[in-house]
């Protein structure tokens, strides 16, 4: 991690924190600069295969949740029927929220392979 961030200060890039297991590094902006991090095709695959796996992940955990919401919808609970104006709501948002993930992830594949060799 160490070398991590010392090629970030190398390139001017100051270190502000860590969330989520991403790193965050910031510098001051310079009108006209536009400075690439990621320029050569095996380091831009690798930032596009990272940003397409977690896409992927998210969509799984959403249509997982997803499953379990309308599986639940569906159950002859009194209780149930109550909640399900709201699991109808949010089993839509999730539905689009796995269609869009999805697409990113087909998307980020389709870049992946634009950068290969």
């Amino acid at each position: 991690m160490k070398e991590y961030r010392a090629l970030y200060a190398d390139a001017g890039w100051e270190f502000v924190g860590t969330s989520a297991n991403w790193q965050y590094f910031r510098r001051p902006y310079v009108e006209g600069d536009t400075t690439e991090l990621y320029s050569d095709k095996e380091s831009i695959r690798s930032l596009y295969k990272k940003v397409q796996s977690m896409f992927g992940i998210v969509a799984l955990a959403n249509l997982s949740i997803f499953i379990m919401n309308t599986t639940r919808m569906f159950s002859s609970s009194s209780e149930m029927e109550s909640l399900s104006t709201f699991m109808k709501g949010l089993s839509v948002f999730q539905l689009i929220a796995i269609l869009l993930l999805g697409y990113g992830v087909l998307r980020f594949q389709k870049l992946i392979r634009q950068h290969s060799d």
